[in-house]
């Protein structure tokens, strides 16, 4: 694989190319359905609601910013990640 420099010349030259690689490499992985995918966000939802976990990152700072100043304005159907901060972990990692 190439080394690319983020903002150099050659990085956007060759980006169309890359993307190209990318989707050729990644064709055989299994398609989530939106439908699947809110219920999966849902339950990580709900998980963190249970626990009266903090969030932390961009999606804390988006749950605040105007509609017009999101950071993710489109997430519908896109993989969201959570930074949280868990300072009881041992009660909350334990399944029970």
């Amino acid at each position: 694989m190439t080394e690319f420099e983020i903002y150099s010349h050659k990085f956007y030259e060759n980006l169309d190319k890359r993307i190209e690689q990318v989707e050729e490499e990644n064709k055989d992985l299994p398609f989530l359905p939106l439908d699947e995918y809110m219920k999966q966000q849902t339950i990580v939802e709900n998980f963190l609601r249970k626990y009266n976990l903090k969030i932390y990152g961009g999606v804390a700072l988006d749950k605040f910013m105007p509609e017009n100043d999101k950071i993710y304005p489109d997430k519908k159907g896109k993989i969201i990640d959570y930074e949280i901060a868990i300072l009881q972990c041992p009660e909350n990692t334990r399944l029970n």
